[in-house]
């Protein structure tokens, strides 16, 4: 909120304050609460306690119910970095009463963030951050970013898998073959979970769902080889299961496996 357009929302509304106001993790766990239960719920009410330059720590104890002048300052010295240096300009104007809050001012862009901190790899890479906002974000972008949220330590400098790639060219929107492929992957894998538990069960080979799994992408994909080189049209194999050579490739008129598919 760093431009005069918003400034009625930056300054008067409890909308987008919040988190402007909330330094509860810096200094102390009842913060919020103090703000709360001083009905001090946006910037201009700060504002028109302790003054423009956020100053004031007699005032806000007073405002707050603080008993300790130290704690007050401490507080104001770190709410001022929050503010930008545009938003310092307005508030000194406001209070010499050369600018008023319009209401008519346009809501100001906020954009979000799936709080990563420090933690970073391929895995929690920023993708399209334009479309990290308020108003352009979308339900896949949102769904995206709050899956690395969730689980950003399990993901922090994790290499990409296959799923990872084959994902990727869905969200491109390539062609059939594409969907073809990552359906073939896991629906295999769904079939090989249910077998591995029930082998579990009934206490026979085959508990192993990854292993369960690769030997039945094998068979299937071997025999879907043997198929169309048995009707001379390797290159329609080629085109439906070797996108990539993720899963698979082609050699001398050979089926080769991936690495990661023959463990």
């Amino acid at each position: 909120m760093d431009t005069p357009s918003s400034f009625f929302f930056g300054l008067g509304k409890k909308s987008g304050q919040r988190a402007k106001l909330d330094i509860s993790s810096n200094v102390t766990p009842g913060l919020m609460g103090a703000l709360h239960k001083s009905q001090t719920l946006c910037l201009q009410q700060l504002v028109d306690a302790v003054g423009p330059t956020l100053s004031n720590a007699p005032a806000l104890g007073s405002l707050l119910g603080l008993y300790s002048v130290r704690v007050a300052r401490r507080l104001l010295e770190l709410w001022r970095p929050r503010l930008t240096g545009k938003e310092r300009s307005l508030l000194t104007n406001y209070s010499q009463g050369k600018v008023e809050p319009d209401p008519a001012d346009p809501f100001p862009e906020i954009s979000l963030s799936p709080g990563l901190g420090e933690l970073t790899g391929p895995l929690l890479a920023t993708t399209r951050p334009e479309k990290l906002t308020l108003y352009k974000a979308d339900k896949k972008t949102l769904y995206f970013n709050c899956v690395k949220g969730t689980n950003k330590k399990g993901l922090c400098n994790r290499l990409p898998t296959v799923w990872v790639f084959i994902m990727g060219a869905a969200d491109k929107k390539a062609g059939n073959e594409k969907w073809q492929l990552l359906n073939c992957l896991s629906g295999e894998a769904k079939t090989a979970i249910y077998s591995s538990r029930k082998n579990r069960v009934e206490n026979r080979e085959g508990q192993e769902a990854k292993s369960v799994w690769l030997c039945n992408i094998r068979a299937r994909l071997g025999l879907e080889f043997r198929f169309y080189k048995h009707i001379g049209d390797l290159d329609a194999f080629k085109q439906r299961w070797c996108f990539n050579d993720i899963v698979c490739s082609v050699v001398n008129d050979e089926l080769v496996f991936a690495q990661v598919f023959i463990r």
